[in-house]
C-alpha cells in the first residue's frame, strides 16, 4: 500500500506540473524562462508559436484543459475586476465542487473529504477534461490528446494490471482530480465579493505563500512529551507535507502570490516562473513589500486549508 501511493505521488507531481507549470506559463506567452535561447524565436508549429505548442502537447499528456479554453480563463482569473468572484471560472469550479461560501470550516472540510470518494464529484472532472480534449480543442490539440489516450490505454497490454492501474488510471484520473482540489481551495480567498477587487491591496489580500514545513517541537519537551511532540511532526512531515509536496504543490504555486503582484509591482517586472520564489524573497528582503507579502505566509498544508476555508466561510453567501 505505501510502495502504491509513493507511485501515485510521485506521479502526480509531473502530470500536475504540465498544467499549472507549463500549461499556465504557455498561456502567459512565457514557456521559456528568461534567457533560454528559444525564448525570443519566432516559430510556428500547426499556426501556434512554440510556446503554445508546447503548453498544449504538455497538458494534452496529462489529457487536461486545452491552451486555447485556458487562456481564455486564466485571463479572467488575473484580471482585477474577476478575480477570485462568481466571473472568476476558478471561483466557479469552487462552488462546483460544494464549496459555496458562507458555510462552516467543518462542514468545508467535510465537503473536502467526500469528494475524494465522490462519483459526481470525478464525473464533472472527467467530462470537462473530455470536452476540452475532443469537443472545444483545436484539431492539433485533439490529435495529441488522441495519442495519448491511446498510448495510457495500450499500455495495459504491457504491464501487470495492478502496476497499470496504479502508474497510470489512478495518477491520471482519481489522483490527478484530489491533488487539483487539495490545492486550489487553499491557493486564493475565493468569493469574497461578488465585485472586482477595489484596489491593489485588495487584489493583494485574496492570495499568499503558501509553503511546505510545520514548526517543530518545543525544545523544553521532556519524557512522553517530547516522544509524542516528535511522533506527531514526523507523521505530518512524512504522510501529509511531504506527498503535497510531491503531488500537488509544485514551487512556482507556493509563491503563486508574487506572480499575481508582480503585474503591479513590487519591483521590476520579470515573469520568469525559474527564479519566482526567490525573487518574492528578494523583495521583502530589500523593503520592496508594499503588498504585505511577508505578513500572509501560510506554513503546512492543513494551515491553508483551514485559511481557505475560514476565509471562505466568512464570505458572503451567493443569494445574498
Amino acid at each position: 500500500a505505501i510502495a502504491a501511493a509513493t507511485m501515485v505521488c510521485f506521479q502526480l507531481g509531473p502530470l500536475r506540473k504540465n498544467q499549472t507549470l507549463y500549461g499556465h506559463e504557455a498561456s502567459h506567452d512565457n514557456f521559456f524562462p528568461r534567457g533560454h535561447w528559444l525564448r525570443d524565436k519566432e516559430i510556428r508549429v500547426f499556426g501556434m508559436s512554440l510556446g503554445e505548442f508546447l503548453g498544449e502537447l504538455a497538458t494534452a499528456i496529462s489529457l487536461v484543459q486545452n491552451e486555447e479554453d485556458y487562456r481564455d480563463a486564466h485571463d479572467r482569473h488575473h484580471d482585477p475586476e474577476t478575480f477570485t468572484t462568481p466571473n472568476d471560472d476558478d471561483a466557479r469550479d469552487v462552488i462546483s465542487a460544494g464549496f459555496a461560501p458562507g458555510k462552516s470550516v467543518h462542514a468545508y472540510w467535510r465537503q473536502y473529504w467526500w469528494n475524494w470518494i465522490s462519483p459526481r464529484f470525478h464525473a464533472g472532472q472527467l467530462l470537462a477534461r473530455y470536452k476540452s480534449n475532443f469537443v472545444t480543442a483545436r484539431p492539433a490539440r485533439r490529435v495529441m490528446a488522441a495519442l495519448s489516450l491511446s498510448g495510457l490505454a495500450a499500455l495495459v497490454l504491457t504491464m501487470p494490471i495492478h502496476a497499470w492501474i496504479f502508474a497510470i488510471l489512478v495518477p491520471w484520473t482519481w489522483g490527478y482530480h484530489i491533488a487539483g482540489l487539495s490545492q486550489v481551495l487553499n491557493r486564493h480567498a475565493w468569493l469574497q465579493s461578488k465585485e472586482g477587487a477595489a484596489s491593489i491591496e485588495d487584489y493583494a489580500e485574496r492570495s499568499w505563500g503558501r509553503f511546505n514545513g510545520v514548526p517543530m517541537p518545543a525544545k523544553e519537551l521532556t519524557g512522553w512529551a517530547y516522544l509524542k511532540a516528535w511522533t506527531f511532526w514526523w507523521a505530518e512531515i512524512l504522510f501529509i507535507e511531504a506527498p503535497v509536496r510531491a503531488a500537488s504543490w509544485s514551487p512556482d504555486l507556493q509563491a503563486h502570490d508574487y506572480h499575481h503582484l508582480e503585474w503591479f509591482g513590487p519591483e521590476d517586472f520579470v515573469d520568469d516562473w525559474t527564479t519566482m520564489p526567490q525573487r518574492r524573497q528578494s523583495a521583502i528582503d530589500r523593503g520592496s513589500d508594499r503588498y504585505g507579502m511577508a505578513e500572509r505566509e501560510l506554513w503546512g498544508w492543513r494551515n491553508a486549508m483551514n485559511h481557505g476555508f475560514e476565509k471562505l466561510s466568512r464570505a458572503p453567501k451567493l443569494e445574498d
